[in-house]
C-alpha cells in the first residue's frame, strides 16, 4: 500500500448528538478494500495485489465511514488496509451496516468484525491521542 494522503478534520465539521456507541474522529485517508469472500490475487505483471479504493471521512473503535463509486450491498464483509495520520495502519475485517448514493458516489458505514488485538489497541491509542482536536 502506498503512502496516503491523510488529514484530520476538525471535530467541528459534525454537528448534533452521537448515535454511535463509540466517539468517531473525522479524518481523510485512503484506504484499500477487496471483499472478504474473495481472495486477493497477485496480479500477474508486476506482483501486485489489486484492490478497490475508497476514502475514510471518520474513525471510531466501531468501524469508519468509507467513500468510493464502487457499489457494495448491505451486509457484505470487506478486507480493509489504511494508514491513518501520524498514526497505525489499520486492517481487518468490516461489515457494511448502512449505505447511501448520490450521483455516483456511495456512501457506506462499515462496522469492524474482526481487528487484529494489536491493531485495535493501537486504534484505541490513536483516538485517545486526538479526541482533543
Amino acid at each position: 500500500m502506498s503512502p496516503p494522503d491523510v488529514k484530520i478534520v476538525s471535530s467541528d465539521a459534525y454537528l448534533g448528538p452521537e448515535r454511535r456507541q463509540s466517539e468517531r474522529l473525522p479524518v481523510q485517508c485512503l484506504l484499500d478494500l477487496y471483499r472478504a469472500h474473495e481472495m486477493p490475487q497477485v496480479h500477474a505483471k508486476d506482483g501486485t495485489v489489486p484492490t478497490l479504493p475508497g476514502w475514510v471521512s471518520n474513525i471510531s473503535l466501531g468501524g469508519v465511514s468509507l467513500t468510493t463509486s464502487q457499489a457494495f450491498s448491505d451486509g457484505d464483509e470487506l478486507l480493509v488496509e489504511f494508514a491513518l495520520p501520524d498514526g497505525p495502519t489499520i486492517h481487518g475485517i468490516s461489515r457494511i451496516i448502512w449505505s447511501g448514493s448520490d450521483q455516483g458516489i456511495n456512501t457506506y458505514g462499515l462496522a469492524f468484525v474482526k481487528l487484529p488485538w494489536l491493531t485495535r489497541w493501537r486504534l484505541r491509542r490513536f483516538l485517545s491521542r486526538h479526541r482533543s482536536i
